[in-house]
């Protein structure tokens, strides 16, 4: 039986492949909207109501391809590592109520 140490450095590795292992799309630029405080001339929030505005702004974000059948299978393949691993550090929670 491995250690908790071990099983967590390959839990984290897994999780590591997993995160890069589908393709990374272009760059695009989308709009992001939220809402922002109003404030005045001095950069200080003005009192009264309502006191939010609504900003829009383009914001770069770089996604990952999902219709890649040989990524998904991969990710699959380091799921079920995943859940095995995660499996064996059962033992090693420390549960409240078993105090």
């Amino acid at each position: 039986m491995q250690t908790k140490a071990e099983l967590t450095r390959q839990l984290q590795k897994l999780r590591d492949q997993f995160e890069n292992t589908r393709p990374i799309l272009p760059a695009e630029t989308r709009p992001f909207t939220y809402q922002r405080v109003k404030k005045d001339k001095k950069g200080k929030p003005l009192r009264g109501e309502p006191n939010w505005e609504w900003v829009t702004i383009d914001s770069t974000v770089v996604l990952r391809s999902l219709k890649d059948p040989r990524s998904e299978e991969l990710c699959r393949e380091i799921c079920q590592k995943i859940r095995v691993i995660k499996k064996e550090l059962k033992p090693y929670e420390k549960r409240i109520y078993d105090e």
